[in-house]
């Protein structure tokens, strides 16, 4: 499913085990989402950014492949069960903020900021392996014990 615009769950979404892609250009902004499946960010035009104004989890892979005006999160959390990828890197501007990415599969995950900073990472996964690419910076690194 690909998505104009914002968008705002207001009611319930089940995405399966779907792909929902946001496009479109200009500002947009993802609130009260519930749970992705799998969540690509493909903004084209040159105004595009997208802000988020809640929590985020995605059950599987966040895959950031456009979005010229960058990505807030606004110190929203992510929570990742599959990896996350900002496989565009020079047309993506990550800013994660203070809020926490998290990842917390149960198999193998990568994380991929593209060269972004994180205030924290949080791994909840104890079953990895877990990659870390693309120069990862983080104030706060925890892994399980």
């Amino acid at each position: 499913m690909s998505v104009v615009g914002k968008w705002q769950g207001d009611g319930t979404f089940d995405s399966g085990t779907s792909t929902v892609t946001l496009v479109g250009s200009g500002a947009a902004t993802l609130a009260n989402s519930g749970d992705f499946y799998n969540l690509t960010v493909s903004r084209s035009n040159w105004d595009s950014s997208l802000q988020l104004n809640s929590a985020l989890v995605v059950r599987n892979n966040v895959t950031f492949t456009n979005c010229p005006l960058g990505f807030s999160a606004n110190s929203q959390a992510i929570t990742v069960g599959g990896s996350l990828v900002n496989s565009a890197q020079t047309h993506v501007s990550l800013n994660l903020g203070q809020g926490a990415v998290t990842l917390n599969g149960t198999g193998a995950q990568t994380l991929n900021l593209g060269g972004a900073d994180a205030w924290n990472v949080v791994v909840e996964n104890a079953t990895g392996p877990i990659t870390f690419t693309g120069n990862l910076t983080a104030r706060k690194l925890t892994l399980p014990a």
